[in-house]
This record gives structure tokens, sequence and C-alpha cells, in this order.
């Protein structure tokens, strides 16, 4: 019996040929180089999800695209993993310290109960344009949380082109943009939560058109203020070029904070420079908007969210949202616009949309101020990244009542042209080469009808070793399962 023939591709988990490099439905190679440090492709965890690519990886964590055996889709897996500190044992894929100090045990503890804070922070947050979790679970040492997977592409990938020039995209797009990032951060600052490190590669535009916020390894509640007080070799959280001063100097943080790193993004996505940082404004704040066509308005109301004092800035993101909404005008899809007619001023600004019909995959750890496509090195981010959220989206337009009220803004349809990927379906089923468990099935079943359920167990157990989404193998365990239950309990009744 020769269960290596039944290959899956690491990307779209379809079957493909065994000898295949390329994967034929997703274009995946599937001898990428993985990290060292990783776990091994098509290792289970928690019983139900399989691992696939290596998505990213950064100072704290490592995050994967993986499949769920069950429910036959793809989600993302973040593992904190902080790589300075640990190693990969790899007898058993647990994580163990590399120098097992009461010190580094400390940090490593500190670290970890952050990474659970995040998986805490996003498990309590509903809202369209956040990042949802689905589970959040221990294993090998260490811990996850599982995210589900969407297509598509951060803002930052969109701000250059292919000669790596800087794009400047149409004023009404870049304001509907931002007002659906506010309208987010407006809902967590109503929990007492920062995000503190809004900027283009932690927004995330899905190939349906959503707008999604991603990474909130760096946000903040009033709950950690005395800890961090405490700490005083916590890490300071942000992007300086996005980041406002009182986040660097530890003090005085807030809704405005957030609404600093919007209005430099804003400023960004408008004039195609990155914003100078706060410490490069000190002698003079202003902004430089020379060779745009961006409406006196919206240019007052980057500059006063830009503010270096923040006693003087915008206060909350209510208040950015209703200065800018007066520029924005009906969203209407427009799939068949050309790259040149949306980054270019337009006339009518109820067409200012942009698409994205592009695979991207998102693995954003980005944790205390890391982000795990780029590690540490602070190399561009890779071309593949994931993004995730647990909620869906609603259709339709943007009128100026809903913009600033409570209802949440329904997401635009975004569209550019950079080549399109055929993906094929998430799963493709039954596997060609199952025919070659035929004999341990017919086992099973023997073992079944002689009430042998631990040896059914083992032997289908077996079988996922071999081929880890082996439909008929998965469907045999949760019926040997109920069998055992069933047994159980009439057994107990008697």
């Amino acid at each position: 019996m020769d269960a290596s023939a039944t290959k899956y591709c690491i990307s779209c988990f379809s079957v493909i040929n065994a000898a295949a490099d390329i994967c034929p439905n997703c274009n995946s190679d599937q001898n990428e180089k993985r990290d060292p440090s990783a776990l091994p492709a098509f290792t289970v965890l928690h019983g139900s999800y399989v691992l696939g690519k290596v998505l990213g990886k950064g100072g704290f964590g490592i995050t994967y695209l993986a499949y769920h055996r069950t429910l036959e889709n793809r989600i993302v897996i973040k593992e904190y993993f902080p790589s300075s500190m640990v190693t990969r044992q790899r007898d058993d894929n647990s994580v163990a310290l590399l120098n097992p100090t009461s010190d580094e045990e400390h940090f490593y503890q500190t670290f970890l109960e952050r990474f659970i804070r995040e998986a805490q922070i996003l498990a309590s947050l509903r809202h369209e344009n956040i990042v949802g979790i689905k589970e959040f679970f221990q294993a090998n040492g260490t811990a996850y949380f599982v995210m589900d997977y969407y297509e598509g592409g951060t803002l930052e990938s969109k701000l250059h082109d292919e000669s790596n020039a800087p794009i400047k995209f149409d004023a009404d797009w870049s304001v509907t943009c931002m007002i659906h990032v506010l309208d987010a951060l407006r809902h967590i600052h109503k929990k007492n939560i920062f995000h503190r490190d809004i900027k283009p590669d932690n927004i995330y535009l899905t190939n349906e058109g959503q707008i999604k916020i991603i990474d909130f390894g760096g946000a903040k509640s009033e709950r950690i203020q005395e800890e961090r007080a405490r700490n005083k070799s916590t890490v300071r959280i942000g992007t300086l070029a996005y980041g406002a001063p009182e986040q660097f100097s530890g003090s005085g943080v807030g809704s405005w904070t957030d609404v600093y790193a919007c209005g430099a993004t804003l400023y960004q996505m408008l004039t195609g420079h990155i914003p100078l940082d706060y410490a490069q404004r000190l002698s003079d704040d202003s902004l430089d908007w020379t060779g745009t066509n961006v409406p006196q308005n919206i240019r007052s109301a980057v500059e006063a969210a830009m503010r270096l004092n923040y006693k003087e800035r915008i206060q909350t993101a209510e208040e950015f949202i209703k200065l800018l909404k007066s520029e924005v005008a009906p969203l209407t899809s427009l799939n068949q616009q050309t790259a040149a007619e949306i980054t270019s001023p337009s006339k009518d600004r109820s067409k200012a949309i942009f698409a994205v019909p592009v695979v991207v995959l998102v693995g954003a750890l980005g944790a205390y101020g890391y982000n795990l496509s780029r590690g540490d090195s602070g190399t561009a981010p890779s071309p593949e990244r994931a993004m995730t959220s647990g909620l869906g989206s609603s259709q339709g337009t943007v009128s100026s009542e809903g913009i600033g009220s409570e209802a949440q803004i329904p997401a635009p349809v975004i569209p550019i042209t950079p080549p399109q990927i055929q993906l094929a379906p998430v799963y493709a089923s039954p596997s060609p080469r199952q025919e070659d468990f035929s004999e341990d099935f017919a086992a099973v079943e023997r073992m079944m009808k002689k009430f042998q359920f631990d040896m059914a167990l083992g032997t289908v157990e077996s079988i996922l070793r071999k081929d880890p989404i082996n439909t008929n193998a998965l469907a045999l365990k949760r019926k040997i399962k109920e069998m055992q239950a069933k047994s159980l309990s009439e057994t107990t009744l008697e």
C-alpha cells in the first residue's frame, strides 16, 4: 500500500499530481523554502487544522495558511513563537526556551500574555471592518488563534506601481476608505481600546470589496495602563511615519493617537508621499500638497488630524468622519474602470473606487511592533499575504446620512489590475488515490462490527497520518466515535 502518491497543494489544498512542483490550480510553488523553525507542512493541530504554507514570520510568531478537516475550508492560524527566545523541538514539535532562565521565562510569559490579549481583543470586537477570531487554543507549549481566510491585499501593496513609483489615489475613494477605517476605530474606542498601529500595511482590501483593519497586536486598553506603567521596559508600539508623538513618549495615548495615524495614512493615499515622522515635523508641521488636486476642506481635515500637540488635534474618530463626510459621494461599482482613471483626479467623484482582483495572503502578527511577513530584518513584505475576518459584509452604497451614524458602513467594491490568478476550489474531493486504503477501510468496518472501537480508531488515525484530509477516513472517525459513545451510554444504563 502506497499512500505517498496522494499529494495536496500547500496553498489551495486541492489534490495534485505527486510529481507536481507547481499547483495547476493556484500556481503555488510546492517546493518553496520553508522556515526551519516553522511546523512542517500538513501538521495537524487541535485535531482539525492541517497546516499548509507559511504566510509570514516575525519576531513574535509564525502565521500559517491551514485547512479545516471537518468544515473543508481554509483558515489562517497564528502561532506564538518569539524566535529570539525559543527553539522548535523536532521530536514532538514543541516550543522550548533557548536559555531557560527565570528572566527568559518571565519575558516569554509576558509576551505570551500579550498574544492571548490580542486574541481576546479580536474576540470581543464585532464590526464590519475589523478582523474576527474563530478559536483560540494552546498546544506544543505555546498558543494559537484561528481566523477566517480572505483573498485580497493590503493598502500598502497598492501604494506603488510595478516600478515602485508611488501612486496617489482619487480623493473621494481615499476619503471613503478612511471613513470605513474610522468607523471601526470609533467602535473600538467606545470599549477604551486603541489600535496604535494604523498604517497602510494594516488596512486590508479584500477581493470582495471590503475594508478591514488587521493586526491588533499593539492594541492598548485602559485595563493594561497600570501594567505598562509598572513595566518600564515595555516596547513602544507604532510605526514612525504614522505614529503620533505621544505614542513614543509613552504618555497621553488615546483615540486622538489613532486619529493621527489615520490622517497620516490618508495623506499618503492623497499625495503618494510617505509622511514625515513627527520628529522631522517639529520645526515645521505643515504638510506638502504640491502636485495634488485635493480639495481644501480635505486638506484642512488631514492637517487637523496630524497636529503634533494632541490637545490641538481632532480628538475622536467621530469628529474626523464628520469633517470628511461632506466630500464623499455615493459609491458605485466601476469594475470596468481603468487603473489610469482610478489613480488620476476625477471630475465625477461618484466613480472614485478601486478594485483588487489579485490573490494575496496576509500573515501579519506584527505583535508589539513586529510584522510577521517582514521578519526582524525590516525587508519588504512578501507578495503573498493573508487576511482574516470573522464577519460577513453588507452590500449597497454609502449615503451622507449613514456616515457618522451607528449603522455600519457598507463595504465598497474596490477595483485595480495586477494579473488575475485563477483560484481552484478550496477543496477537491475525493482523493483520486483513496482506493489505496480499501483494505484498511474494510478492516475498520470489521472492527466496528465487533465493537473493537479503539483498534478501529487506531487504524483510521494511521490513514490520516499519511493523508490528513482523506474524507472517507474523517467520516469513519466521526462514525466510530458516535458508535463508541452510544455503546458506552448503553453499557452505563445496563
